[in-house]
């Protein structure tokens, strides 16, 4: 079976990023347990861990600093590229694999080409609206223009088309994201918040849902170590709410003095979270690691009791797979992405967004007992073995790839 991935993703990446390694991760164990020949159009490769032989990658190397003139040059250009390939062999199918955001919010080969092909968009993303708050925590991202999972695609879509004062180049890109759904004859979703959004606009009997998964041997499993480190991971913004995991530490510090939390990751808020933490008195209880190599993140993993996310905007939570993977008890505020991975008391706590004390409660709860942290880290490690893989996962998309071409 011939695949043809455009967009693959605008970074494939086996080092950095969520989206990047999940796609990465994806057309790796499709290929390497299927057999798949995938021809992927990328704008960026950054590889570490070459791909199996069956995957050939096309790196198109834009680069306009992430502005609206770099989203339209690469839809250009990996509609010319995709076209190219075409024309030069034969694929079964056409597979839209790059979230709908940073210049691919709609698929060109379908609107203008009418690719004869069996079409699926997805892993497909969909979250609540930003707040104004977050808006401007946005506008500091390098993609901060994207017509992403930041900002739902589904919902730019719907107030472009139904106000007035919108553009008519951002209202023609609105439609021509909803005629690229339309044209799809499989939508996957990551969750089924997502699922709900696309059935409102789609067929239903179109979407189904399969997750981002983790590679477990990336991420080995092993027993929760007897410490009181903690550590959470991503880039310092608003949005990722670490402001409120270092507003809990106070408490957290005067039960357990030994506590040590690890932020890995960088951002425009890092000075303001350092101060924060002087403000507090829990400079010392903090280490913030800046960026680290892919490569390392398990052994911070490993090195910590519990993993946490407190964010206040999140699709999925990829972190939380890895943690859960790495045999690791996981809190999570209760955004779209992480109330679906995180069992509730049994593979670890889901709190309310933007809760300190909450947080501190959860914690404290695992930091407190031993057992609970080992038997909660037993019981991710068993969900994602039994559902988050990627190997059951690229199965799954691969019933999906067999129904379209042999029924």
């Amino acid at each position: 079976m011939r695949v043809l991935a455009a967009p693959a993703c605008y970074l494939i990446s086996d080092e950095m990023g969520s989206d990047p390694t999940a796609i990465y991760e994806l057309i790796r164990s499709l290929s390497l347990n299927h057999g798949v020949s995938i021809y992927a159009i990328a704008n960026k490769v950054r590889i570490h861990n070459p791909l199996p032989s069956k995957v050939k990658l096309a790196e198109l190397n834009v680069d306009y600093g992430g502005s609206l003139i770099e989203q339209i040059v690469f839809t250009l250009k990996y509609y010319k590229e995709g076209g190219r390939l075409m024309k030069r062999g034969k694929f079964d199918i056409l597979h839209h694999m790059s979230p709908p955001s940073f210049g691919s919010t709609f698929n060109p080969l379908v609107v203008f080409d009418k690719v004869d092909l069996p079409f699926i968009l997805g892993p497909a993303m969909h979250n609540v609206p930003l707040s104004a708050e977050l808006m401007e925590d946005l506008k500091l991202m390098k993609f901060g223009h994207s017509w992403g999972d930041l900002k739902s695609s589904i919902e730019v879509a719907r107030d472009r088309i139904l106000n007035a004062s919108s553009s008519k180049f951002k209202s023609l890109i609105a439609r021509w994201f909803l005629e690229t759904v339309d044209r799809a004859d499989a939508i996957i979703v990551v969750n089924n918040f997502t699922r709900r959004a696309y059935e409102e606009i789609a067929n239903p009997k179109k979407v189904k849902v399969i997750p981002y998964g983790v590679n477990s041997e990336k991420f080995p499993y092993s027993p929760p170590p007897r410490n009181y480190d903690i550590v959470t991971l991503g880039g310092l913004y608003k949005r990722r709410g670490i402001h409120h995991l270092i507003m809990a530490m106070p408490k957290i510090v005067k039960e357990f003095p030994e506590t040590k939390l690890h932020i890995a990751g960088d951002g425009p808020q890092k000075i303001n979270l350092l101060r924060l933490s002087k403000k507090l008195g829990i400079s010392n209880n903090i280490i913030f690691h800046g960026l680290i190599p892919h490569n390392k993140v398990a052994d911070l993993y490993k090195a910590c009791r519990v993993v946490v996310l407190p964010t206040l905007h999140e699709c999925f939570g990829l972190i939380l797979l890895e943690g859960m993977s790495s045999g690791r008890p996981v809190v999570a505020t209760d955004a779209v992405g992480p109330r679906e991975i995180v069992v509730n008391g049994k593979n670890g706590y889901i709190v309310p967004m933007g809760d300190p004390d909450a947080l501190a409660e959860a914690i404290c709860k695992l930091l407190g007992d031993y057992d609970l942290s080992y038997r909660m880290g037993l019981e991710g490690r068993r969900l994602v073995e039994e559902r988050y893989s990627w190997k059951i996962i690229a199965g799954q998309y691969y019933e999906i790839y067999e129904k379209l071409v042999y029924s």
